[in-house]
């Protein structure tokens, strides 16, 4: 092998003399799953779908920035910047290392960019004490993770619907409580048997076109066992800590009505679901609507 006479050669470099232009990660893989490359080529980093009014799906590929700075082949294609002889994408231009992290550098007194692993780049100094080499490190491993974690979640989605046929349809509609079924089920990777009930009656509900609207009733007032359906339950912060509230939608046989408070701390141990039946004892005050009523001083619970 012929002995290196340019000026990025090891042992010649001179940091001062070099300053960054873009950061980028390559292609690799991490516990098994494929990790697209990141900074390399906008056309990719940025493609995205669009869902025309016809249901279909648009494949849209991302542009490069005007200047080119934007990604690897920007600055190839785009910029048209002048590379060094040594190293490539992923290759560092000084070690001829293969590298996952790395950067593009800009030799100020010739205009030649080159490639820098990460280790090269702190071996030489010029990223030791640079806060902005820092943030996009951890930018770009923080992106890594979650396009790991979408695709573990696509895959419990695929997994769950293979188990139970008929779910991927269920959980297509578009309804607040299905969406997030569907959630929970990309979190979690299950959902239990009262969830996925749920799941396909509300989308066998959705079959039905003349089906007639809710018809409200009058709350009750005073103390009472309510007994109904969870319909949203939410976290809320405050001085005197985190409370969880609950709506709970009660069916006559006139119509329905809705309760809304704190959910009882003997309810939450039965960590019940978004349309679970659960029953509580409760003082009861009707709100501004009145089919809805706020309930205090909440006792009991169970989910049935």
């Amino acid at each position: 092998m012929a002995k290196r006479t340019d000026i990025h050669r090891p042992g010649a470099i001179v940091p001062s003399e070099y300053e960054p232009v873009l950061y980028y990660s390559g292609a690799t893989s991490d516990g098994g799953w494929p990790v697209p490359s990141d900074g390399i080529n906008c056309e990719l980093d940025r493609r995205h779908e669009i869902k025309g009014a016809d249901g279909k799906t648009t494949v849209v590929n991302g542009k490069h920035d005007e200047d080119g700075l934007c990604c690897v082949i920007g600055l190839i294609h785009v910029a048209k910047v002048k590379f060094a002889a040594t190293g490539g994408t992923q290759k560092c231009s000084v070690c001829g290392a293969w590298f996952v992290y790395g950067q593009v550098w800009k030799h100020v007194l010739t205009g030649e960019h080159i490639h820098l692993g990460h280790d090269c780049a702190d071996k030489y100094e010029l990223v030791s004490n640079d806060p902005e080499w820092t943030a996009q490190l951890a930018m770009l491993k923080q992106r890594r993770a979650a396009y790991i974690e979408h695709l573990m979640r696509e895959k419990r989605l695929e997994t769950a619907y293979v188990r139970t046929p008929g779910l991927e349809d269920a959980l297509s509609l578009d309804h607040p409580i299905t969406i997030d079924l569907k959630d929970k089920l990309r979190r979690f990777g299950e959902l239990s048997a009262s969830q996925i009930d749920l799941a396909f009656r509300l989308r066998a509900d959705s079959y039905c076109p003349e089906r007639p609207d809710e018809i409200h009733v009058p709350a009750p007032e005073g103390r009472m066992t309510v007994r109904g359906v969870l319909v949203s339950k939410k976290s809320y912060d405050s001085a005197y800590g985190t409370t969880i509230k609950g709506t709970i939608k009660v069916r006559t046989d006139d119509g329905v009505w809705l309760a809304w408070g704190t959910l009882p701390s003997k309810l939450l141990d039965a960590r019940p679901e978004i349309g679970a039946i659960v029953e509580i004892t409760a003082t009861l005050k009707r709100g501004r609507d009145a089919h809805f009523a706020i309930y205090s001083r909440p006792t009991g619970g169970k989910v049935l």
